[in-house]
């Protein structure tokens, strides 16, 4: 009996199996690979994102914040990319911009000195800024002197692309923020070195002249120039005054918020072009041999802004309110504007009396 219980189970694995009508046999000797999952639903996990209202992405599904990530990445092209995002967001959404400097400034600041960046992207680089520079100038205040860091590094670079760049940046604060920048000494100081320094330059002599004039706009504000001049009246028989004579300066406005840590104090950087003779005399010394090399070009175009130039120049000397502390500030001025008058002697010029004009008025 037990022997045929062992003998059948041994013959179990041989026995062939009855197939009934209609079943469909398993394959043995194939791999089933289909796999059976259930679907979760997650009801509140992505509802703050999903629900909010300021959530602004890029055409690449980038927030701001990662595309401003990717402006530091070491690829150009990532670089390029992050550019066209931040753009097309900060687009259509300008709020955005006075909410995010502090990560905005940074971020766009660093991208003027890269030496490895083509004309297209400095043309989206440069829309981009002006985007940034449609905030008010007491938002940008604490951001100001970083982003001018940035933009005078690239205008004292070595290559010449980033300095022509740097100095259509340069030009663009001067004319959207000329408050910050007339309290800006290390901009000021900058731009006087770039001036000295620029009669071999490969700019485009028209920008470079607008550049020149807004910087001197600046300060020929009338804002720009303090008088501290009291007319009072004294009695000597009754040994009395018509007025209080207050011997202390008016105080500045300023912005409780503005501490000058990555620049040097702006403490008298306002005025600095009309109550210091020796930065006027550097300054003229610097700007009359490019203006006098520019005036020999003899280019009809250009004669408005050579003009213009001189006139502020001149502006500059008649509301000088401290010449009288320097002896010789007469001699250094006409040394200052010697390249001047010896281009008004010369040949070319003569037909060009609109230039010749405005040159005759700095001798006066």
């Amino acid at each position: 009996m037990g022997s045929k219980k062992k003998k059948a189970q041994k013959n179990a694995a041989f026995k062939k199996t009855k197939l009934k009508v209609g079943k469909i046999l398993k394959k043995t000797n194939t791999t089933d690979a289909t796999v059976e999952s259930r679907k979760v639903v997650l009801l509140t996990q992505l509802e703050e994102q999903t629900g909010s209202t300021t959530a602004v992405y890029s055409y690449r599904g980038l927030s701001l914040d990662n595309l401003c990530q990717q402006l530091g990445h070491y690829s150009k092209s990532v670089r390029k990319n992050a550019i066209v995002g931040a753009k097309q967001i900060l687009t259509s959404a300008p709020h955005l911009i006075e909410a995010h400097l502090r990560t905005i400034i940074p971020s766009f600041a660093r991208l003027i000195s890269m030496t490895d960046t083509d004309s297209a992207t400095h043309s989206q680089l440069k829309s981009l800024l002006e985007l940034v520079c449609t905030v008010p100038p007491m938002s940008m205040s604490p951001h100001f002197p970083l982003f001018v860091a940035h933009s005078l590094r690239g205008l004292t670079h070595s290559h010449e692309s980033v300095r022509t760049f740097a100095l259509t940046v340069v030009h663009l604060l001067l004319e959207t923020y000329p408050a910050l920048c007339r309290d800006s000494t290390d901009l000021f100081q900058t731009i006087i070195h770039f001036v000295s320094t620029s009669r071999k330059t490969n700019h485009s002599t028209k920008i470079l002249l607008d550049f020149i004039t807004s910087f001197l706009k600046i300060y020929d504000e009338e804002c720009a120039v303090v008088s501290h001049c009291i007319e009072v009246r004294l009695s000597t028989e009754e040994g009395t005054l018509s007025k209080r004579i207050d011997m202390c300066p008016p105080a500045k406005l300023m912005d409780p918020f503005d501490f000058p840590v990555l620049t040097t104090s702006n403490a008298g950087a306002s005025s600095s072009l009309f109550t210091s003779p020796e930065t006027l005399l550097n300054l003229t010394q610097a700007l009359s041999p490019l203006v006098a090399r520019v005036a020999l070009e003899n280019d009809r175009n250009l004669t408005e802004h050579i003009v213009r130039l001189i006139d502020l120049m001149k502006r500059g000397v008649e509301r000088q309110p401290n010449k009288f502390m320097m002896t010789d500030f007469d001699e250094r001025y006409a040394s200052a504007c010697d390249p001047l008058l010896k281009a008004a002697r010369i040949h070319s010029l003569k037909d060009n009396k609109k230039v010749l004009a405005a040159i005759a008025t700095l001798s006066q």
